[in-house]
Formats: C-alpha cells, structure tokens, sequence
C-alpha cells in the first residue's frame, strides 16, 4: 500500500483546483476590464508556481522523488528530455534579449517542477479530477449563457465575445479542450456498464454547446480527431464513441440554438445571431510563414517574438514556437515526445488510461492552431494532465524496482535547487515588474498577447 501525499502537495492540487473553478466562473470582474481578466490568471499561475518552489526548495524528501521519477524514465525519453533542455538553454544562452530570456525558461522550467510535484497526488486524487472537470464545463457554461441572457434581456446583440471572465473567447476553448475527454470517459463507462449515463452526457453535449456558441473550429477539430483516434485504438468500443460523438454533436447544437442564441433573443425580441462557424483563416498562414522565416538553427531565445512581431505576440502554433525560441533541435525533440506519446496512448491496455492520452493529444493538437501552451490556465490544465497520464502510464527504464536505499544524488539535488530558486526570481520578479508599471488599457491600441495582455516586451516596454 502506497503512503499518503505529503499535506503540501494535496494543498497545491486543491489550490489549483479551486483556482479553475473560480476563474471559470467569474462574473464579478468588469469585462470590460481586459488587462485584469487576463493577468489576474497568469498572477494565479506565478502564485502556485511561488508556493511550488517552495516545496522543493525544503522538502528533501520531494526533491528525491522528482529524481526517483527522472530516473524511471526510459532512456529514450531521458535522452529526448535531456537534448531538449539542452538545447532551450544554448537558445537562452544566445537570446537576442536574454534577461527576458531567463525569465521564460525559468518560469517555463517551474510548471515542469509542478508536473514532478503533482505526479504522484493526482494518482491518488483520480476521481477528485474526474469530478471536477463536469463542474468546470458547467461553470464554463454557464459563463457563457449568463452573459447571453442578460444582454438577450435588454435586447441586445450577443456574438461569441459574449462571456464572463475571459477577455477573449479563444482563452475559454483553450481551458475547455483538457475537459472534453475526460467526460467523455465517464460517459463511456457508463455506457459500458449498461448505465444511461445522464449526467456525463449531459455535459458533453454542454461542451458542444460552449464549442458552437464561441465559434471554436480548433477544439471541434481536435475533439473529432480524438474520437478518431478512439475509434481506431479501442474498437470494441466503437458503437460507443460514435454515439457520444454524434448524440452529443445534435444535441449541443440544440442546446446552443433553444439556450443561447437565437431562440431566445426571438422571445424577447432582440437581434438574430446564429453565430455561424467562420471557414476562413484570418491571419494564420501569414503568421506561420512569419514565424518560418524569422527562425534559426540555435533559437532566437525567450521573447524573440513578441520584440520583433508587430501585431501578434506568439506563432499561435506550439511547434512554431519552439522553433523560433529554442531552434531546430528543441522542435524535433518536441516532435518525437508527441510522436512517443502517441505510440504510448495506442498500446496502452486501460482504458482510462487511453483516454487521459487523447487528452493530452488533443490539447496538443489544438495547440497547433492557437496559443494553448501560452495562456496561464491552460498551463495548468496541462501540468495536470500530463500528470495524470504519466502517473498511469508505464515508462520505468526497466522492469525491477528502483531500490530502495539508494545514495542520494546530491549534485542531482543541487540542480533541482538552482532551478527552484531561478524559478522563484523570475515569476516574482515578473509580477512586480508588471504590477509597478502596470498599463492603462486603450481600446485604440492593438495589444498583443502573450504572458501578459499586452506590453510583454521587456526590452521595449513601450511596445504594447
């Protein structure tokens, strides 16, 4: 029987937890207060990654299982792990702007510690997440229709800008993918069992519902490839998948047009949106031939983009970022974790565990067409998620258990040390620094997004 959590960690996982749950439903904070909106998540984020230093930095005993789990990894992703931190660090090594450089490479470097700290708390606390993701996209939801109603009322205009607590619908979708399925596998099971699973799918056809009223074309593409992918890897459970894809596709659709628009601005005699799923590409292709032209073999280094872009403030692509921030080198690697990922989701035997790998998947997918592994919460919903899959999933180097009384590795120690405390400088001096200066919004000037809503340049602190 394995022991329990250290308290601490459980109170990490529960911080974060809550911290989701509140900001997915927030009505309270002006929406038209852009700035806050966005940077109070991202002041949350730097919050939980300050109260993870922590843990390290005086925890021995959690330093030594960040090693135990480095250390039963297999050698292939060891070596892949290892030749991508490698080569971050020479792209932060050779930045164009290297204050800005460190910074990001140590904040990036702390949700990794989250990830080693959260692993072993979520195997524990499975079902706890489980339960919250149907809470989460009810709250998300709901701060969706509320926002609709109350302007259907007073017989105005909705659109997909129409939303509680998000400057920007696209920052919803990238929550609400992580969300899609893990519900799903509560509706399967269900199902599996001979149950009608009402609950489950219920909130399934919600989330279709959140998909269409925000005009989300990149989730409904990575949620179909996913339950492609299901369909292929699990086909026992074939009829299933396409029930829940179908059923809930029609019924979302239901939902968004009898809930949100245009029903009821028809019975309150307000304007008609039916918020029609757009088939163009605004801007996309021009960004990514940006992004492929300005890139070099080493990296340009942490903030490269968002100095030198004159009106976006990433690639809106998770490979094209890593490319030109941390050159060719940390892209392939990049590219074989998803591909080892994949392989691993495929022959994986349980089927929860399959289902936490499309997760994964999908959110990585829907990364490659929007700023996902950019946006505060979306991180976190990804340290969990990477944490679930890699607690259930095998990926020991061997076999036989690590012994039990092996030496500790103290220049292994020292390491995890240094990156603590060069996590613990860069998020706070990142806060201060934004708080000190904090920026007025002006609705005429285009800012860009990126670690904050906008001015994230630190070399150029006039650029918005």
């Amino acid at each position: 029987m394995t022991p329990p959590s250290p308290f601490y960690t459980r109170a990490l996982l529960t911080l974060l937890l809550l911290g989701l749950v509140v900001f997915s439903f927030n009505p309270f904070l002006d929406r038209n207060d852009l700035l806050p909106l966005y940077d109070s998540k991202r002041l949350f984020v730097l919050f939980l990654l300050q109260i993870t230093t922590l843990i390290v930095l005086f925890s021995t005993q959690q330093r030594q299982r960040i090693i135990d789990h480095w250390c039963s990894l297999t050698l292939l992703h060891r070596g892949l792990l290892s030749l991508f931190i490698a080569s971050s660090l020479l792209a932060t090594w050779l930045a164009r702007y290297p204050l800005a450089a460190v910074l990001q490479w140590f904040y990036l470097a702390g949700l990794v510690l989250m990830l080693f700290v959260l692993r072993d708390v979520v195997k524990k606390q499975q079902a706890r997440w489980f339960e919250y993701t149907l809470w989460l996209s009810a709250f998300l939801f709901l701060s969706i229709a509320l926002a609709f109603w109350i302007r259907i009322v007073h017989q105005l205009n909705v659109n997909n800008f129409t939303l509680f607590g998000f400057a920007n619908p696209r920052f919803l979708n990238q929550i609400h993918i992580w969300l899609i399925f893990p519900v799903v596998y509560l509706a399967a099971i269900a199902m599996k069992r001979g149950k009608r699973g009402v609950v489950p799918r219920a909130i399934l056809a919600i989330d279709f519902a959140i998909c269409f009223s925000t005009d989300a074309r990149g989730p409904l593409v990575a949620i179909l490839g996913g339950f492609t992918l299901l369909m292929l890897c699990a086909r026992d459970l074939r009829s299933i998948w396409w029930k829940l894809l179908w059923q809930s596709a029609v019924v979302g659709a239901l939902v968004k047009l009898a809930l949100l628009s245009p029903l009821p601005s028809m019975i309150f005699g307000g304007p008609i949106e039916w918020l029609n799923i757009r088939t163009d590409s605004p801007g996309r292709l021009a960004l990514w031939r940006h992004s492929w032209q300005i890139f070099t073999f080493t990296g340009l280094g942490g903030d490269a983009f968002v100095c030198e872009e004159v009106n976006h403030g990433r690639p809106h692509n998770s490979l094209l970022n890593v490319l030109v921030h941390w050159g060719v080198v940390s892209a392939l690697c990049y590219l074989a974790l998803i591909a080892s990922l994949l392989h691993l989701t495929i022959r994986q035997r349980s089927l929860r565990t399959k289902l936490l790998g499309v997760s994964l998947l999908s959110g990585i997918a829907y990364s490659l067409v929007s700023g996902v592994l950019d946006s505060p919460l979306s991180q976190l919903m990804a340290v969990v998620a990477c944490a679930l899959f890699w607690s259930r999933c095998s990926l020991a180097s061997a076999s036989l258990p690590l012994p039990a009384n092996k030496p500790r590795r103290w220049w292994a120690h020292g390491v995890i040390l240094i990156i603590a405390i060069g996590c613990s400088v860069s998020v706070g001096y990142r806060a201060l620094e934004r708080l000190d200066n904090y920026p007025v919004y002006r609705s005429e000037v285009i800012i860009k997004t990126q670690f904050w809503l906008g001015y994230n340049c630190l070399a150029k602190s006039w650029q918005p």
